[in-house]
């Protein structure tokens, strides 16, 4: 069973209950964009398919499939078929818990929407969400580790929760 108020909270992996269709202007390409976002099998993770492409148009939402991130998250595959500006799809799928999921989309970006993520968290409020029967695979953190590069850094640490914490200092 899953959690409406709290979906990421489950012990089971989710999915959409149905599909549901977004459609407006991309921001980079300034052209119409559809997508269809439909629940999906366990273990199938994000998957976004090109339809406007006849083969090799499977692109899954996989951090070794950035590709780029100048001015927005693109994701490609070995076939170097890619969809651009997927982080606020991305950022609700995560909010709203949802681990499996197809994303239909007929050209080369996701379409900016209001530019936030509330338009996907609506919908997803809208039609539910569904546990499936494979249980949801974890990362638990041990210990504390950090990385640091130059003026970057990271770190992780053992929580009970999800928490983030971020900080982005730009030089003008």
């Amino acid at each position: 069973m899953v959690d409406v108020l709290n979906p990421i909270n489950s012990r089971f992996q989710t999915t959409l209950k149905n599909n549901i269709q977004f459609s407006g202007i991309t921001l980079h390409k300034g052209i119409i964009a559809n997508i269809t976002v439909k629940p999906s099998g366990a273990d199938t993770g994000i998957t976004f398919v090109r339809i406007d492409k006849n083969k090799n148009n499977i692109i899954k939402a996989e951090y070794s499939n950035v590709s780029n991130t100048l001015l927005c998250t693109k994701l490609s595959n070995t076939y170097n078929n890619s969809i651009s500006t997927v982080e606020h799809l991305m950022a609700a799928f995560l909010g709203f818990g949802i681990d499996n999921a197809c994303v239909e989309v007929d050209g080369p970006e996701i379409p900016i929407l209001d530019g936030s993520s509330a338009p996907f968290i609506d919908s997803f409020k809208r039609v539910g969400v569904k546990a499936l029967s494979q249980e949801r695979k974890v990362i638990n953190v041990l210990k504390k580790v950090s990385v640091i590069e130059q003026h970057r850094s990271i770190t992780i640490e053992p929580n009970n929760v999800l928490s983030i914490e971020m900080e982005i200092n730009h030089d003008c």
